[in-house]
């Protein structure tokens, strides 16, 4: 298969080691989209994007967005039935991230950095690359892409967790 067109290679979790399926039968639910005066928020519930052997009850993300403070607010709230491995958040990227205690920073080239600062200290990062031999793709995005591994600690069945983007 094609691999920019796997869900690992999104900015999507892989919930007890598995990753979210493909076709109709797995979709987000309880999506809900809020224009206000200052942005937008979004939200939906992803568990029914994955197979049940996930055995995932909920995982919940929701997005605010701030047009007058270049930020956004994310949050992660899930339910386990169990846990079998670690739960790992996915980014990916065009530019290389530079780890810098639990924040991540993207530095781009007109001089401004794009931070994603997270509340929890309970987790780890790795930072993978993949170089693009395909030359629709690396025309658009270069000749690698990033993928940082967000994996949470917790052992938690339910948790949540916040962060945030900013543009400096």
């Amino acid at each position: 298969s094609i691999w920019n067109m796997q869900s690992q290679w999104h900015n999507l979790p892989v919930i007890n080691n598995e990753s979210q399926m493909n076709g109709k039968a797995y979709q987000g639910t309880e999506v809900v989209f809020k224009k206000t005066t200052d942005g937008a928020s979004y939200s939906l519930n992803i568990a029914d994007a994955y197979p049940k052997t996930t055995a995932v009850a909920s995982w919940k993300r929701n997005i605010e967005m701030f047009s007058n403070k270049n930020k956004i607010n994310f949050s992660e709230r899930y339910s386990l039935k169990e846990i079998k491995s670690p739960q790992v958040i996915h980014f990916i990227s065009v530019i290389k991230p530079i780890i810098n205690g639990k924040s991540l920073e993207l530095k781009l080239q007109n001089g401004k950095s794009v931070n994603l600062l997270f509340d929890d200290n309970e987790l780890d990062f790795e930072i993978e690359s993949k170089k693009i031999d395909d030359l629709r793709i690396s025309k658009m995005w270069g000749d690698y892409v990033f993928r940082t591994k967000v994996i949470l600690k917790s052992k938690k069945l339910t948790n949540k967790i916040k962060y945030s983007l900013t543009v400096n």
